[in-house]
């Protein structure tokens, strides 16, 4: 049944018809006239085309049924088989009409017919294309400007309805319904169509060929085709059945796409790598295997030779990773190439982008940590509690270990016997001395002892009480007194006896007692005694020379000493030998040599000296050597500085040993590391003697390849047999996994056998594959010959 609610096809083709008369239309004796339903053949012997009277009116009164022609309008093939000279389509194919002289019979219409010249008006069928198959609603019509519209009756196709919009239009026939369509274009047209939906061939429609769209639709999709007017009526859409799409290169399911959505199933892509999965897809109507193909493992994130595993050990672009233990991100020497870190379990994992973890199981200890006092070597130096650790205690050098030391100083973790930081305490003046330092007794022995600047200072220890003597009679106050170690000054009487006048040279206890009214020998008497003295038998009180020196007592200036007159031989006595008014002159007998000592420093000028009694002025030094005497830090009895200064005086400058010193170790193989055994004390490292580097943990000096932290391996000893290059003792070799390649081809890579010793040559196993370009496939084991390195 057709619905009421239709898309209409709508359009009209323009009417051109050529009619034919003997009366004035200059045509062929013989015409066709064109019209939309097919061709009108018209005869020379056809009717005036004049409009008749009653022209456009609507048969009536003539009996004749719509789909049988009356029986004056009996089939034909040409104009010439009709009376009017015109062959038209009708319901049962073509027939004769006439033309429109007066009214046409039920079923038919008077219309004009005609293009381009004359029309003439002939009796038209009125139902001669309804509910034919149609493409175009100007197939509809048998007349120019025609409303009869072709409209859609789904996927069955398309079919004439009949104009019934108005009086003029004809009333639909029997078993049509006047309709109006309410969508499209033609909305509002009111058409014929049949009341149960279904339309068919008639013998016009046979006969012109008549045809329409059509579509054959499924659960797979819709395909286009066509119906036709045939001999048997209208023949079944032609369309193909819609199937699944398949990949054939062709649109199975009508859809205007060709082998979309195919999918096929998994496949595998073999190459040199690998094996990948891979997709059946659809190409040029083939089914081919697409995906990526296997290639060489390289660290991008991606399982490129598709095992199941992505950027695996040794890939390419990989990087040495360090197995950390305590994870203090810096491993000791075991290693793989990774493309980043891995994984880290309980135990450790090689996740450390950085070696030379010297205690992998302490996350304190690594390179460049923190060096702490505590027994460990934490930055991985080679050294324990090396100077300026944390919680190290300021040590000063003390060279002569009487626990004081100089200015120079380290913070150690304890005391260095080695290079004599020792001291907590410094201060000492005299590092060559060990009695001499700030806690030592000042003693009368020439020397700064306690270091206070001061040299035999008053009350030092052993020293002698010392009275003034201010007339150097050698007899002093009693009262005025100190204790010294030498005669200073005015203080040099050692108080046996004591001068009862001191600014009278002959007035003292050793005088002899003379006829004066003057108590000469201070013994409380005044001119006791005045006997012979000399024993010449001449009293001495008169006596001219009492003390027989040869010399008056006026002219004596110890006229009671027969050893001092004039001209006497001048002697270290403390009195005026020759009375020349001076007491103890320079060169007297028993005189000492005191040096020149410009800057106080206990040593003077070898070249500037005096021999005299007692120090005088700045000849006051017992012993010369000084060789910069204005500079009280530099002499003999200096201890040797590094400050480019000569400060013993010994002809060298800044020698080995010297206060200041650091320790240097020979470098014979100039690898920068020393020999334990070989050091000197120096101010500067030496390279003309190779003593030139502090570090001492060189195992074999005479190989530069052999040192600490040597992380190449060799495969010759290093000199004396022994392949510790690293320094560690203990020689690590450079290969020692064990290779294997069973049957199943999934061994590991290493030596075949016993894994050499250093230096030793054995069969390395290189590879272990399947190899699939034999037939059977075998599994290969490529060995190469490969040299044992240690270090």
């Amino acid at each position: 049944m057709m619905s009421r609610t239709r898309s209409v096809v709508a359009g009209l083709a323009a009417l051109s018809l050529l009619a034919c008369s003997e009366s004035g239309v200059d045509s062929p004796e013989d015409a066709a006239i064109d019209t939309p339903f097919g061709t009108i053949d018209a005869s020379v012997d056809a009717v005036d085309a004049k409009t008749p009277d009653g022209a456009g009116d609507l048969g009536a009164g003539d009996d004749t049924d719509a789909g049988e022609p009356p029986a004056d309008f009996p089939p034909c093939v040409t104009g010439d088989d009709c009376d009017s000279g015109y062959c038209i389509p009708g319901p049962e194919g073509m027939q004769c009409t006439k033309l429109c002289e007066s009214l046409c019979p039920e079923g038919y219409a008077c219309k004009p017919v005609g293009g381009g010249g004359d029309v003439v008006f002939l009796c038209v069928p009125m139902t001669v294309y309804l509910c034919q198959p149609c493409t175009t609603s100007a197939e509809c019509n048998a007349t120019a400007g025609g409303k009869d519209l072709c409209l859609s009756l789904g996927d069955q196709g398309s079919f004439c309805g009949m104009d019934c919009s108005d009086a003029t239009g004809s009333p639909c026939p029997t078993g049509y319904a006047c309709e109006t369509l309410t969508e499209g274009p033609t909305a509002g047209a009111r058409q014929c169509v049949p009341n149960d939906g279904e339309c068919a061939c008639n013998g016009a429609g046979r006969a012109l060929g008549m045809a329409t769209s059509c579509a054959v639709a499924n659960e797979h999709g819709t395909c286009a085709g066509q119906r036709h007017c045939g001999p048997d009526g209208l023949t079944a859409c032609d369309g193909p059945e819609a199937a699944a799409e398949v990949c054939n290169g062709q649109d199975d399911n009508c859809n205007g796409v060709t082998d979309e959505g195919v999918t096929g199933s998994p496949c595998s892509i073999e190459g040199e790598h690998g094996t990948c999965p891979g997709t059946q897809t659809c190409e040029g109507g083939q089914m081919v295997c697409t995906g990526k193909a296997a290639t060489a493992e390289t660290c991008n994130g991606v399982d490129d030779d598709c095992d199941g595993q992505t950027d695996e050990v040794d890939a390419i672009g990989c990087t040495a990773w360090y197995f950390d233990a305590d994870g203090d991100d810096f491993g000791a020497a075991a290693s793989q190439c990774q493309c980043g870190p891995g994984i880290k379990l309980p135990g450790g994992g090689f996740t450390a982008a950085k070696s030379g973890d010297c205690d992998d199981a302490d996350p304190l200890a690594y390179p460049n940590a923190v060096e702490v006092c505590n027994g460990k070597d934490d930055d991985c130096d080679g050294k324990t509690d090396e100077a300026a650790a944390e919680g190290c205690t300021t040590f000063y050098y003390d060279g002569d270990g009487d626990g004081f030391g100089t200015e120079e100083s380290k913070c150690l973790c304890g005391p260095d016997e080695a290079t004599k930081f020792t001291a907590t305490k410094k201060g000492d003046c005299n590092d060559k001395n060990a009695a001499v330092h700030p806690d030592a007794v000042e003693t009368c022995n020439g020397f700064d002892d306690d270091c206070d600047g001061l040299t035999d200072p008053e009350a030092s220890d052993a020293c002698v009480k010392l009275h003034y003597d201010f007339d150097n009679d050698g007899y002093g106050v009693a009262e005025l007194f100190k204790c010294l170690c030498a005669p200073s000054g005015k203080y040099t009487a050692t108080g046996a006896q004591f001068d009862c006048n001191d600014s009278n040279v002959l007035i003292n206890p050793g005088v002899l007692e003379l006829c004066n009214g003057v108590d000469d020998d201070c013994d409380g008497q005044t001119d006791e005694g005045h006997g012979d003295v000399d024993g010449d038998g001449v009293a001495d009180c008169v006596d001219p020379d009492i003390d027989g020196d040869g010399t008056p007592n006026g002219s004596d200036c110890a006229p009671m000493d027969p050893k001092a007159y004039p001209g006497a031989a001048e002697d270290c006595n403390g009195k005026d030998d020759d009375c020349d008014g001076q007491t103890d002159e320079e060169n007297a007998g028993g005189c000492k040599m005191y040096f020149y000592d410009g800057d106080g420093d206990g040593y003077g000028l070898t070249a500037d000296k005096k021999c005299l009694c007692a120090p005088v002025g700045k000849h006051n030094a017992s012993q010369g050597g000084d060789c910069n005497d204005n500079n009280g830090s530099v002499s003999p009895g200096k201890f040797e500085a590094c400050n480019g200064v000569d400060d013993n005086c010994d002809g060298s400058i800044d020698e080995p040993g010297a206060s200041g010193c650091t320790t240097y170790y020979y470098d014979g193989d100039l690898d920068g590391f020393g020999d334990p055994d070989k050091s000197q004390c120096l101010c500067a490292p030496s390279v003309a003697t190779k003593y030139n580097v502090t570090t001492n943990t060189d195992c074999y000096d005479a190989n530069a390849n052999a040192r600490p932290n040597q992380t190449a391996f060799f495969t010759t000893h290093r000199g004396d047999g022994s392949f510790d290059y690293d320094c560690n003792k203990t020689p690590e070799k450079q290969y020692t996994a064990v290779g294997d390649c069973p049957n199943l081809c999934s061994g590991s890579l290493g030596w075949m056998g016993a894994v050499p010793n250093c230096g030793g040559v054995g069969t390395w196993l290189t590879k272990c594959y399947y190899d699939f370009f034999e037939d059977p496939i075998f599994c290969q084991s490529p060995t190469e010959s490969r040299f044992q390195g240690c270090r």
